[in-house]
């Protein structure tokens, strides 16, 4: 006989009272307490005959983000034509390992007319040849946000026809892994034009020499940038920031761990309208991230530091900084980075995300060096850059051993 419940019983009693108690809230209230589980399908669909309000936000949050592949969408394309009021809800579409353009294609021929709120298409591990032909108009100009994540494409021309299909895109979202296994693109003699407006673009090293270039011919304004990686040549991702630099308001960067002399040549704009930026500090010291002291830090006055000077943006607000911590490269030039902030006299707040190799509570060593603590680390921060932290700017969090979670994990269970 089992004296004590099982974790799925403890999890199952634990929803029922939070239920049993939610019931009572006012209408509003409860759907927030739904939301919360959105994340658990399977606790969502017990609780759709709990009553018919429930049953309808259920349905809500379980069709508002679909994920498809191949395999699944006949049976995705029957549920909504057999239930075409389950259409209004899909917000977004995750296309999963599709074998080819003809499963987008499949699905949004038949969906044209179900998915009337359809605003993001997201497309993961899906290849796509020369064979790109025109969707449904009717669907692409409801896409206001394109996601690509290790997509492969044969070629640029290829990749900006895709992204030409849709004329009415606001956010264009390139900084997974996409190219031919790997391989760069050749860049693209397309006279498609570009999108004026894009309020978020994101954009790895693969697509420097082929989207910016491409993006510079027209005049694109630009509200959130994300650049990671760096390309083969600096001087088309110089023209492409020139060109946007005034109107972008957020900006983050990123580049891989490891030294590169392309970094020290680069220009940037002064970035005037910047109201917040976002900066990997890999960019800082890339020995921190193999715990090597071998490997030589990016000459200083002409890596990232170089970058900030560089900036004259009288509203930015907020920095943010992912910073990796190792035992063996704590000495990072937080003096110098301190020196830089006093320019910018309308920070609010420096933000270090803190992760990698930190002692939370005392006493651990990794190998025969100790693991500094959290709160050391702070302290030294904080003493490193004196003028900023008089000035009540300086925040710190603890991500633990792992980088900061970028995005959602997916799902097991797709559509």
């Amino acid at each position: 006989m089992r004296l004590l419940p099982t974790r799925g019983q403890r999890r199952k009693s634990a929803v029922k009272g939070a239920v049993k108690g939610a019931i009572t809230f006012p209408l509003e209230l409860q759907f927030l307490v739904l939301d919360q589980l959105s994340d658990d399908d399977l606790e969502l669909r017990r609780l759709c005959t709990t009553c018919k309000a429930w049953a309808n936000h259920i349905q809500r949050i379980i069709f508002r983000h679909i994920w498809v592949t191949s395999a699944t969408t006949p049976r995705l394309v029957r549920l909504f034509l057999n239930k075409p009021h389950l259409g209004k809800y899909v917000q977004v579409v995750t296309v999963v390992e599709s074998a080819s353009f003809a499963s987008i294609e499949l699905l949004f021929v038949w969906l044209s007319d179900v998915l009337p709120n359809l605003q993001t298409l997201d497309i993961l591990r899906c290849s796509f040849g020369a064979d790109i032909f025109p969707l449904q108009q009717s669907v692409l100009v409801k896409i206001t946000y394109l996601r690509l994540r290790s997509a492969q494409f044969t070629s640029g021309e290829t990749l900006l026809q895709f992204i030409g299909l849709f004329p009415r895109l606001e956010g264009l979202d390139l900084s997974g892994h996409c190219a031919a296994y790997g391989r760069a693109l050749t860049p693209p003699t397309s006279s498609l034009q570009p999108p004026r407006r894009l309020r978020y673009l994101a954009c790895n090293a693969t697509f420097h020499g082929v989207l910016m270039k491409w993006l510079a011919r027209g005049p694109v304004i630009v509200d959130e940038l994300y650049i990671t990686g760096r390309g083969g040549n600096n001087g088309e991702l110089e023209d492409f920031l020139l060109k946007v630099g005034d109107g972008v308001k957020h900006l983050r960067l990123t580049a891989p761990p490891w030294p590169s002399p392309q970094l020290d040549a680069i220009v940037i704009p002064p970035f005037p309208s910047l109201h917040s930026l976002e900066v990997d500090l890999h960019l800082l010291n890339p020995a921190v991230f193999y715990w090597d002291t071998t490997l030589p830090a990016i000459d200083l006055e002409g890596g990232f530091l170089y970058l900030l000077k560089q900036l004259l943006s009288p509203a930015l607000s907020t920095m943010y900084f992912d910073t990796f911590v190792a035992p063996a490269h704590l000495d990072l030039p937080w003096d110098k980075l301190d020196a830089i902030l006093t320019r910018f006299s309308s920070l609010e707040e420096v933000i270090f995300d803190l992760y990698g190799h930190i002692n939370l509570t005392g006493g651990t060593k990794c190998g025969h060096v100790d693991l500094p603590t959290y709160a050391d680390l702070c302290r030294g921060m904080r003493k490193a850059m004196p003028r900023s932290d008089a000035r009540g700017i300086l925040k710190f969090r603890c991500a633990g051993k792992g980088p900061p979670p970028q995005s959602r994990l997916l799902r097991d269970v797709f559509c």
